[in-house]
């Protein structure tokens, strides 16, 4: 049997979209994620803005030097793509040809997760390795509160971090806590309509709000700079003649898909496909991430 195109369309697309609502987490960062494709070892220069080092480059055209105004600067950080991330599906020749594209897409969508759930986890490892974070210890071990955040922001503050540009990333639970938390919940009976019916928190205190299964126990979560964290992602190049290859490309961000056709098992199988890598970004000697560390 061919190929069937319709239902790798379907598994770039799904997952695009699964990626834009349930991890906004990538937006939220430094990021380069191009439509050229890319594979394990290339090295991807990503624009970091607001990073400590100037350009140190003459505005062309101009007879004012440029040069040492630091404000706004970007700089470029080298990411290694050192991961294939990737979510597969088993569809039978049955499926492929009787099933509506509503049903294989909500097949897809599901699947699809576990490509995005991977990156998350490879971005909350890094900003929790011990060299790249502060520490900040929260009132209570038990829950994330309001305070908690307010505290931090003020830790985030002392340290010259930019607090216009903060991002929390927080564990399922340390989220619940802080939408429980009775500043926020009497908050939310005022709210716009939209974000009491969406269910979600997307910025407090001004800083934007995001969630990762990825925390690892005795910590919150994480506070962060967009320009602590750069993330670089590429779709894959089609493997030989029998994967065929779409590319979508939507918000930025990029994925391979690919569908084969499983003879041996009869079954075709469908693959969406990134390089990703992820680095912190140095500043100087200072640490633009802290972390939320739960009372002992």
């Amino acid at each position: 049997m061919a190929n069937d195109i319709t239902a790798a369309t379907l598994l770039a697309q799904k997952s695009i979209e699964s990626l834009r609502q349930k991890y906004p987490i990538f937006s939220l960062f430094s990021v380069d994620f191009g439509d050229a494709t890319g594979a394990i070892g290339q090295t991807v220069n990503v624009p970091v803005f607001g990073n400590a080092a100037a350009v140190k480059k003459p505005v062309k055209g101009s007879s004012i030097d440029y040069s040492g105004e630091a404000g706004g600067s970007i700089s470029t950080i080298p990411v290694v793509m050192d991961s294939l991330i990737f979510s597969a599906h088993p569809l039978s020749p049955y499926d492929v040809e009787n099933l509506s594209d509503t049903t294989k897409a909500q097949i897809i969508t599901e699947n699809a997760h576990a490509v995005h759930a991977k990156a998350d986890a490879v971005i909350a490892e890094l900003a929790l390795k011990t060299e790249n974070h502060t520490v900040y210890t929260c009132a209570g071990k038990d829950a994330f509160t309001l305070g908690d955040l307010i505290a931090a922001r003020g830790v985030a503050a002392a340290s010259k971090m930019d607090t216009d540009n903060l991002v929390v990333v927080l564990s399922p639970k340390a989220y619940n806590d802080l939408i429980a938390d009775d500043k926020v919940a009497k908050s939310l009976t005022t709210a716009a309509q939209d974000a009491i019916v969406g269910g979600r928190i997307s910025e407090i205190v001004g800083i934007k709000v995001t969630t990762s299964a990825a925390i690892k126990s005795g910590y919150f979560g994480y506070l962060a700079q967009k320009s602590s964290v750069a993330v670089a992602a590429r779709p894959t190049v089609a493997i030989g003649a029998a994967w065929s290859q779409v590319l979508s490309v939507e918000g930025g961000f990029s994925f391979t898909a690919k569908g084969i056709n499983d003879a041996v098992h009869a079954q075709e199988i469908y693959v969406a496909e990134i390089a990703f890598g992820a680095e912190a970004v140095k500043h100087a000697n200072e640490k633009r991430i802290i972390a939320l560390a739960a009372a002992a």
